[in-house]
């Protein structure tokens, strides 16, 4: 088993952004609590969180392996599909990983360096991703993205426990913004590659509806994770440099949904959407800290 492919089975670039997610929302909160952010903690929480994300996704290889063999997005870049993994092999690889976040976490709950919300933050990560979305619902509805929102929240509700030590209703709105960015993104990347997911059989927001009504319903719901981050970035007392910074990446995310709901059909509007919607929430958290 080679470190190349145990680096590609837990997903490094998607890795990568939950990490600046839970990064960003804890310095977001500190900053907007007033407390200070210890280095230690944060090391530690980082590493718990880095081990559980990496095992999760690991997990979705491992049970999208038939699926990530017949999609061509997936096909070529993913290793089990391409063999340079065995399925017992990745299994191990994940179990050692969400092993190691449990290790991790375990001892900084219990000695007082996260409170143990943390820890239920954590659980319903995995039973939404895992459980919910990949295992129960991946297969049979186009609406199992939506169980899979609260895996999206989780991030910026485990970050602001570590960074401010409680959730807030500022918390609570950035976590639904977060929510509402994943459906997003991954109905913006659903319209991409609509025939791909078609011909795996996956039942998607385009393949579901037509893709004139998915147009609109990202649209939607892109207004809708406006306001919740607009909304949140005016508590607390945030400054005027953050709060104009959040409403022009408000701005930019609208005048994408509007771009791509006038011509709902073209690949490269929503393929738009798409990336930019991957930074949108960690920037608008490191705005309100601004």
């Amino acid at each position: 088993m080679k470190a190349k492919a145990c680096i590609e089975l837990i997903k490094p670039k998607v890795l990568l952004g939950l990490l600046t997610l839970f990064a960003a929302s804890a310095l977001s909160s500190a900053v907007r609590e007033g407390v200070a952010l210890d280095p230690f903690r944060m090391a530690a929480s980082t590493a718990a969180a880095a081990s559980l994300m990496a095992g999760a996704n690991g997990l979705n290889e491992y049970l999208d392996r038939d699926l990530d063999a017949i999609m061509y997005r997936t096909r070529w870049k993913r290793p089990l599909p391409l063999g340079r993994m065995k399925e017992p092999e990745a299994l191990v690889v994940s179990a050692a990983l969400l092993a190691a976040s449990a290790l991790i976490g375990a001892p900084l709950i219990a000695l007082g360096y996260v409170v143990p919300s943390t820890l239920w933050v954590a659980l319903l990560a995995l039973a939404s991703y895992i459980g919910a979305y990949t295992y129960l619902l991946k297969r049979k509805s186009w609406l199992a993205l939506v169980s899979a929102t609260p895996a999206c929240a989780s991030p910026v509700l485990a970050g602001w426990l570590v960074g401010a030590g409680r959730l807030t209703l500022t918390a609570v709105l950035y976590a639904s913004a977060a929510a509402l960015w994943g459906l997003i993104h991954f109905w913006a990347l659903a319209i991409v590659f609509r025939e791909d997911y078609r011909r795996a059989r996956v039942p998607t927001l385009p393949s579901s509806l037509s893709v004139e009504a998915s147009a609109r319903v990202v649209a939607s719901t892109s207004v809708a994770a406006a306001l919740l981050a607009w909304t949140a970035a005016t508590l607390g007392g945030v400054g005027l440099i953050g709060l104009a910074s959040t409403t022009a990446l408000n701005l930019v995310l609208l005048a994408l949904a509007v771009g791509l709901l006038l011509k709902p059909r073209s690949g490269r509007r929503a393929w738009r959407l798409f990336k930019y919607s991957s930074p949108y929430v960690v920037l608008t958290l490191l705005s309100s800290a601004a």
